[in-house]
């Protein structure tokens, strides 16, 4: 986005959340389809004319709502060291997916616009984010054990939400909110099994 569009006095800044809200809104009942200049201009409640002071088009609107989203989302990422075993060797599963998953899927579950916007040319998935959760992993487990299990978790969470994004009728919030426990009872099952086998 240009930096000409953001504004910068308080109550354009204001006006400006009002407008993304309105598209969350819309995104979320309609779908990024029934997402228009139009539409989100009746629902904040402005005029179309004045919607193109903040955004040149639907495209840059939607590129600012995404943006949005990816500011929050990078600040809930994990803040523990990830050199450091503690304290990830003493969390338990429940805890160590909370710590890994726990925030950002709590952000999607009451902002579920922004799982709805992920597209093919907007992705909120981190890259390294399984690196991450398989170096986490390393200080419980083996090393191949390690990447195996933080795939089936990242996998296992971005393809809840994919579908999620895909069957819009479903509730996003509940099944989002559903995502820690199947991926902690996966986790808990799993080190359950390696330590029965080294015993």
């Amino acid at each position: 986005m240009r930096d000409a569009k953001l504004p910068k006095q308080d109550r354009g800044r204001e006006r400006r959340n009002e407008i993304l809200d309105a598209a969350a809104r819309i995104l979320i009942e309609l779908g990024e389809k029934g997402v228009s200049m139009q539409a989100v201009a009746m629902s904040a409640g402005a005029s179309t004319g004045s919607m193109y002071h903040f955004f040149s088009n639907r495209a840059e609107l939607m590129d600012a709502l995404f943006e949005r989203h990816m500011t929050e989302l990078v600040k809930l990422m994990p803040t523990y060291s990830l050199d450091s075993p503690e304290p990830w060797r003493s969390m338990s599963a429940e805890e160590i997916i909370d710590s890994l998953f726990g925030r950002v899927l709590g952000y999607l579950a009451q902002n579920p616009d922004a799982v709805f916007i992920h597209s093919d040319t907007r992705d909120l998935s981190f890259p390294h984010f399984s690196t991450i959760v398989a170096k986490v992993l390393r200080h419980r487990m083996s090393s191949e054990n390690s990447e195996d299990v933080a795939q089936t978790l990242v996998s296992v969470s971005t393809g809840t939400l994919r579908y999620v994004a895909n069957h819009r009728q479903l509730a996003p919030d509940v099944i989002i909110k559903r995502i820690p426990d199947v991926l902690t009872a996966y986790l808990a099952s799993f080190e359950t099994a390696c330590s029965m086998n080294d015993a």
